[in-house]
């Protein structure tokens, strides 16, 4: 019969030989505590429920926070279970629940030890930090001094860096690695990530100091890393790539190069013992720290920031910390969800949502879970794989389900076995193949979820807009999907990027129902700046402290809000934006959009010396007023102008014509779209011209002009003058909120587009009052 006395016996006697019991500040007790803080706590923490249980040892340290709790087991088949639920039978799954009863007030080490003789013992050992929602498994050969465990929590107590000191040094070491050892573009990233795996083995963290040899801590590095993709339950097909991804580390020159004094602080003397002090010192602490952020994501984003790209089409678009967590959060991410994303690059998604579920207090078996099950990813780009592994490892996860595949590949019953109920997803942008564009990507995740599952994604506007291409597309997915929400986000979420994006939200396997209305906002400000040096930042905490919340209660609750927000029923033919449904907002309309028309206007005129002077004075002495309310809606085409194209003519060949006094517009909204004067003209003036390749700028040009590509002419169908046209240039203007890169002003837009102007009596405009409205504002003397 298995005798657990006996395994108490070798245990007892292993503290005893390290000095467990000798030590006068170490305080080893069984099956109880005198420490009144432990016992309270263990007073409920039964393993059959309702009272008190107790592990059988439990090491204190005087002026200590660090509490060692060990579980012993006869039969090394009672060691540990694939659930962690079994917590009277196995020591690993009693470790861990004791020490989720003490983890709230301690940094806890819980050890699990099985076997009856010292040949057949296992040994698991796990950590705790005090308040964490995850427990981290430790690759300790054995059982360590209590300095050991106590130095896991405490040896990194300086200041952890902030995110802004990280990308510095990100910046820094990027410098370093181009300068002094000549590495690629690609093997950047990928030595950041073997050193983190590497940090993340105990064992080769308290070796590697002691290493002296270039080669043998190449060597060692690449070890501890197997080990580890081991110990993840990774496949040994799989291991065998990563270990080629990583494998440059051994045979790189510079790497290896000189020779490691332990002696000399600055490590100067070889790079890669160098590069690993610093990582440890500096990116492995914030790592363990800030479990939400994809930091070998942030820095393989960095290094692309300093090299104009890797050059070979391995690089990512690094999806935002606060759009990863927002579509956590849209999902309604919780201990229960499955998330799966087809293309995972770094993992910063799957990386968000574990920080997710682990914050919805999950038990230690759901914990367990939600490392082991709750998170697919596939990831096509051997580099990328090699990359998420490591972000996903060194979080405790351990990435059975991370595959090195096309998610076209991978046959979608197979993906669907995972029961995954939150699809994730920024599928790579404008790809050649027809399937894999984007769209494409977008049926295939919603295809593989569970029936009701939740599919988001964010992908540029273009590819919801109404096209053929694109409405073939969205009509297959409605046969089987339903649209719930599309939200357009800010023009320069990806900045430097310029690629304007929008969220969709997506529920799997339950057709669209053309008679229920989808959900549309319009999310175009996050309240980030843009900082020199830092790139776009939330620099006033405006998303965190209240446009989040904005944003989610208005989706959450099919909020219909004006200039934000509209429900509409759409089908695949129509254009899945709310931009094209959502009404002008009349109601911020005032005297100074108009001033600001007529002052723009007259500066021009002033800076290209078409007047001498300006003034601010107006014609008429008497001040008008306006009410919205009583204005009318017109449609551009049908009832005001002719919409039509300019002649394009190239700048080279208006050049060769020489200076002179006819405008060449552009798409620029500066300097009322004129470029330059040339001795040259194409089309009439009196007109409108809207600019179709950007923000949709709506100016007049008096003059007559010639014109580089996308300038869209309004030829009145009624006698306009300089006033009604400055009038109708900032009524047109206000419609600037629906265009961009992505979505633009273009001719089709422009004749549909409808238009609130003042009305006669007869219900027409009435151009007269528009005419003596802008005489009586400031600078009209100067127009």
């Amino acid at each position: 019969m298995p005798n657990e006395r006996k395994t108490e016996n070798i245990t007892r006697k292993i503290l005893t030989d390290i000095g467990y019991y000798t030590n006068t500040q170490i305080v080893v007790e069984e099956q109880k505590s005198q420490n009144e803080i432990i016992s309270n706590l263990l007073s409920k923490a039964s393993k059959s429920g309702g009272g008190a249980g107790y592990p059988e040892f439990i090491i204190t340290s005087k002026n200590s926070d660090v509490v060692i709790i060990i579980e012993c087991k006869a039969s090394p088949k009672d060691h540990e279970s694939p659930t962690k639920d079994k917590v009277n039978k196995c020591a690993v799954d009693g470790a861990l629940h004791y020490a989720s009863f003490l983890k709230e007030n301690y940094n806890i080490i819980a050890i699990g030890i099985s076997g009856e003789t010292q040949e057949e013992l296992k040994v698991s050992t796990f950590q705790w930090n005090k308040n964490e929602k995850r427990y981290l498994s430790k690759k300790f050969l054995g059982m360590q001094e209590y300095t050991g465990y106590y130095d896991i929590f405490h040896s990194n107590d300086k200041v952890v860096l902030t995110e802004d000191e990280l990308m510095s040094y990100a910046k820094k070491l990027h410098d370093q690695m181009r300068d002094e050892v000549k590495l690629k573009e690609a093997e950047k990233p990928l030595l950041v990530a073997a050193l983190l795996l590497a940090l993340d083995n105990d064992e080769f963290v308290r070796e590697y100091k002691t290493i002296t040899n270039p080669k043998k801590l190449a060597s060692r590095i690449i070890e501890s890393i197997t080990d580890s993709l081991e110990s993840s339950g990774i496949s040994r097909v799989k291991i065998d790539t990563l270990k080629n991804e990583f494998g440059f580390i051994t045979t790189h020159t510079y790497l290896t190069s000189g020779e490691i004094d332990p002696m000399n602080p600055s490590h100067n003397n070889n790079s890669l013992h160098k590069f690993l002090v610093d990582v440890q010192n500096k990116v492995y602490p914030f790592v363990k720290k800030v479990n939400n952020i994809d930091v070998i994501g942030k820095f393989y984003s960095e290094f692309l920031r300093y090299t104009g790209g890797d050059g070979k089409g391995l690089g990512i678009v690094l999806t935002p910390t606060h759009i990863t967590d927002l579509f956590c959060d849209l999902a309604e991410v919780n201990k229960n969800s499955k998330v799966l994303d087809l293309c995972t690059g770094t993992g910063a998604f799957l990386i968000s949502a574990m920080e997710k579920m682990l914050s919805d207090d999950p038990t230690v078996a759901q914990i367990n879970s939600i490392y082991q099950n709750s998170l697919v990813g596939c990831e096509t780009q051997t580099n990328m794989f090699a990359l998420a592994c490591a972000n996903m490892i060194i979080r405790g996860d351990g990435k059975t389900n991370l595959f090195q595949n096309n998610c076209f590949d991978i046959p979608t019953e197979k993906l669907q076995s995972y029961g995954c109920n939150v699809g994730m997803i920024n599928p790579p942008y404008s790809q050649k193949k027809e399937e894999e564009k984007e769209l494409v990507f977008i049926n295939k995740l919603c295809n593989s979820l569970t029936v009701g599952g939740l599919c988001v994604a964010i992908i540029p506007q273009s590819t919801v807009m109404s096209n053929l291409a694109n409405n073939s597309s969205k009509t297959e997915i409605l046969k089987n999907h339903t649209l719930k929400a599309v939200m357009s986000m800010p023009d320069e979420l990806f900045y430097p990027a310029g690629t304007v994006t929008c969220i969709i939200v997506l529920e799997a396997h339950k057709p669209h129902n053309e008679n229920k209305k989808s959900w549309f906002g319009y999310w175009k400000d996050d309240g980030f700046e843009k900082i020199r040096n830092k790139g776009r930042i939330d620099f006033a905490g405006k998303f965190e402290n209240k446009i989040r919340e904005f944003w989610l209660d208005s989706f959450y609750n099919r909020k219909e809000i004006e200039g934000y927000s509209v429900l509409q029923n759409v089908t695949g033919w129509d254009e899945w934006l709310v931009e094209a449904y959502m009404q002008t907002d009349y109601s911020k309309l005032t005297n100074q959009n108009f001033q600001d028309t007529l002052k723009e206007y007259s500066t021009y005129k002033f800076y290209n010396e078409l007047i001498d002077s300006v003034s601010k004075k107006s014609i008429l002495t008497k001040q008008i007023n306006f009410e919205v309310e009583s204005w009318k809606e017109f449609e551009i085409e049908k009832d005001i102008f002719e919409v039509t194209g300019s002649k394009t003519t190239p700048k080279k060949e208006i050049q060769e014509n020489g200076i002179g006094q006819y405008p060449y517009l552009t798409t620029s909204s500066m300097n009322n779209g004129v470029e330059g004067f040339y001795n040259y003209k194409t089309d009439e003036g009196n007109i409108l011209i809207i600019d179709s390749a950007v923000k949709g700028f709506c100016s007049y040009q008096s003059e007559d002009f010639s014109a580089s590509d996308h300038v869209e002419k309004l030829i009145p169908k009624f006698e306009m003058n300089v006033y009604t046209a400055l009038f109708l240039q900032t009524i047109i203007n206000m419609e600037q909120f629906r265009y961009s890169y992505g979505r633009k002003f273009n001719q089709i837009r422009i004749r549909s587009t409808k238009i609130k102007l003042p009305v006669d009596s007869k219900g027409q405009p009435d151009w007269q009052w528009m005419e003596s409205y802008i005489k009586s504002l400031p600078y009209s003397s100067s127009i």
